[in-house]
C-alpha cells in the first residue's frame, strides 16, 4: 500500500469526555514530511517531533492525527499537530493480516494508514482489538503505552 497524499476519515471506537489520562497531544510536524487528518502518527525518538507512520523500528506509536482549527487538513513540516489516542480502524496488510487469534497481541505500522502482524523493521502501532465487521478494517488501540509493551 502507498502513503496517504490526502486526508482520510478514520473510525474511533469508544472513548469517555471524562478519561483520567489526556486523549490528545501537540506536537510539532518533522521536517520533509505532510502530515495528514486521520494518519497513523509516530513521534521520533531523537527529534521528539511527530510524522506519519513508516516502517522504521525507532519510532513511537503516538495515535491519529486529528483536523486543526478551521478544519485544516494537512500539516506541513515545523507546524503544530493534535494527535488522538484511542481505538481506531486502520486498513490490513494484506501480506500480513491479524486474525482473531491475534486478539491483544501488538501489530506494526506498514504506512500511515496500514497495520499489519509482521514485526520486521516495523514500529509497533498499537495492541489488535479485532476485525470490524462492517468494514473489515482492524480495530487497534493506538496509544504511546503500546509501546511499552
Amino acid at each position: 500500500m502507498s502513503a496517504l497524499t490526502a486526508p482520510r476519515s478514520t473510525a474511533q471506537y469508544g472513548g469517555s469526555p471524562f478519561g483520567v489520562l489526556p486523549e490528545t497531544f501537540a506536537f510539532t510536524v518533522s521536517t520533509g514530511v505532510t502530515l495528514y487528518q486521520g494518519a497513523l502518527a509516530v513521534v521520533s525518538a531523537s527529534t521528539g517531533t511527530v510524522q506519519p507512520m513508516t516502517q522504521a523500528s525507532s519510532l513511537v506509536v503516538a495515535g491519529r492525527c486529528e483536523a486543526g482549527n478551521g478544519g485544516v487538513s494537512s500539516f506541513a513540516a515545523g507546524t503544530q499537530a493534535t494527535i488522538r489516542e484511542g481505538a481506531f480502524l486502520w486498513d490490513l496488510d494484506p501480506n500480513h493480516k491479524p486474525t482473531a487469534a491475534n486478539f491483544g497481541a501488538l501489530v506494526y505500522g506498514l504506512d500511515d494508514h496500514t497495520i499489519g502482524t509482521n514485526a520486521s523493521s516495523s514500529s509497533i502501532a498499537g495492541v489488535f482489538l479485532g476485525l470490524d465487521p462492517v468494514s473489515g478494517q482492524a480495530i487497534v488501540l493506538t496509544t504511546f503505552f503500546a509501546s511499552l509493551l
